[in-house]
């Protein structure tokens, strides 16, 4: 190993080094050099010669450099040190504590210690008898984690974390791509209109209200919150939060009537499959009102309002009349939704709100594997293609009918819903052609949900598993100096893997 120069932003470094080799750190532009004493007087001739006055200044100052108090000040010194490192390194490293059971500072020794000693032994035919004691005395007690080091925070460096052994990544809310949050909503919007469908082309609620009052209704959606654990090879990504909850205080506006309405019905009957919502009254009285309402053309063997399993039957229109009345007794509601729950989910939570995979490192090309499938920028269609075929699953497992879940031939449905709109305009638009035209553009818009949705998912995820993370830790402020040298020619990941590849 050849030391020259050093950058200039590292000036700790430029001093170790030079008090090391016995030189003088000389600052220029934007970096120092290490000069022997004999060239730093030639220098200051050289600058007089030339009657630069302020740069024979600066070379006679430098002169002034003493070694042995920089010895002093940095030998028992401690620094942080931040390294950029690729995800996918990140994951073997996380992979190998959980094996071995190390903490990040005695992960970083192990790894980079025979790096650090390497430089060592390069640099031994130029350094002093005394000072090469001196370093490897400090590499020894770093192996054995020696605390009799002082801590500092050195000036050229930065500071970071490490979370082992689980790798997270959360969006928030205010950073989330305006994509991933459109078209998280508009795939929910359309897995919960796709549950409206019943029968012939039969819709529980009339698809207007839906689509009138949907944004207000429903749980927060577009999270991504990825959670990657090496140890078990597993990586869960959230796609939304499931609750959400609000009030609804009585007013003149239709509006209010309509949507009161909507959420008392479905809290009664539960007509849409993975949907839970739970009402009660603005005040007590309102509670005891809701009560009646619930019960409405029950009786004990129907189960009681909120339970799992929803009342079986319709109102009658005499009954629904009264629903009505009722309702429009109330001073107000007040409303939990939550959507897309399960029957299974102990919470009615959790199990519909997030994917899960296997996930590994593939041993030829160093990239994620996916189930198998290479998650890179160049793979990104085999990505879409498994994220759509999860959202697929999770949709079937929160449809009405798991084994009847539609899965048309899209260019055909397509089709099929120009002829009969064509159909309507030439012949008049029938009420049971509206119905049908309707039901199955739902299912349209559907898989144009899904598309959309599995790549946007993709791009975050997959540029999340090609970033760098910062890896930080501590070692002796004298060996940094030397690691760092050794940084500019090599990479960070190779020296890393390199180590971990090597563990007996």
């Amino acid at each position: 190993m050849i030391i020259r120069e050093v950058p200039a932003d590292q000036r700790v470094d430029a001093e170790i080094l030079a008090a090391l080799l016995d030189l003088i750190p000389v600052h220029d532009g934007d970096r120092y050099l290490l000069m022997g004493r004999g060239a730093v007087i030639d220098k200051v001739e050289e600058a007089r010669h030339f009657r630069d006055r302020d740069k024979a200044i600066e070379l006679a100052k430098a002169m002034e450099f003493n070694a042995e108090a920089v010895f002093r000040e940095r030998y028992t010194q401690v620094a942080s040190k931040t390294l950029s490192v690729k995800a996918s390194t990140l994951f073997r490293m996380l992979e190998e504590a959980s094996v071995t059971g190390e903490s990040r500072d005695e992960m970083m020794r192990r790894l980079l210690r025979p790096t650090v000693e390497r430089a060592i032994d390069e640099l031994a035919s130029r350094l002093s008898e005394e000072n090469e004691d001196l370093l490897r005395y400090s590499l020894e007690e770093w192996r054995e984690g020696g605390q009799q080091m002082k801590e500092i925070d050195a000036e050229d460096l930065q500071e970071g974390e490490l979370a082992v052994p689980v790798l997270r990544k959360r969006i928030p809310q205010d950073e989330l791509p305006a994509d991933l949050r459109k078209y998280s909503r508009y795939f929910l919007k359309n897995l919960f209109r796709l549950n409206n469908l019943h029968g012939q082309y039969e819709f529980f609620y009339p698809p207007e209200i839906i689509e009138r009052y949907w944004e207000f209704i429903s749980p927060d959606q577009g999270t991504f919150e990825l959670k990657i654990t090496p140890a078990s090879g597993t990586l869960t990504l959230r796609l939304y939060e499931v609750s959400r909850r609000f009030g609804l205080e009585r007013t003149d506006n239709p509006d209010y009537y309509a949507l009161a309405e909507f959420l008392a019905r479905d809290a009664r009957k539960r007509c849409i499959k993975g949907c839970r919502i739970k009402v009660h009254g603005w005040t007590p009285e309102d509670d005891e009102v809701l009560e009646q309402m619930m019960l409405l053309e029950t009786d004990a063997d129907d189960g009681a309002p909120n339970a799992l399993g929803c009342i079986a039957h319709d109102l009658s229109p005499e009954g629904l009349e009264e629903f009505r009345r009722l309702l429009r007794g109330l001073s107000g509601i007040r409303a939990e939704v939550l959507f897309p729950v399960s029957e299974r989910s102990a919470d009615e939570k959790d199990d519909l709100a997030a994917l899960g995979f296997d996930i590994g490192i593939d041993g030829e090309t160093g990239r994620f594997l996916l189930d198998g499938a290479e998650a890179s920028e160049r793979s990104m269609h085999e990505v879409v293609v498994l994220i759509g075929r999860k959202l697929l699953d999770l949709s079937r497992q929160a449809y009405r009918d798991p084994a009847r879940f539609p899965e048309p031939n899209i260019e055909e449905l397509d089709a099929e819903v120009h002829r009969l709109i064509a159909e309507a305009e030439e012949d008049g638009l029938t009420e049971e052609m509206a119905r049908e035209i309707v039901a199955k553009i739902t299912v349209l818009d559907y898989y144009e949900a899904l598309a959309r949705y599995s790549y946007v998912l993709s791009e975050q995820l997959v540029r999340y598993l090609e970033s760098e993370h910062a890896v930080t830790f501590t070692m002796p402020r004298i060996l940094l100096a030397l690691l760092n040298r050794v940084l500019e020619e090599s990479n960070a990941d190779e020296l890393i893997l390199q180590r971990l590849e090597a563990r007996p």
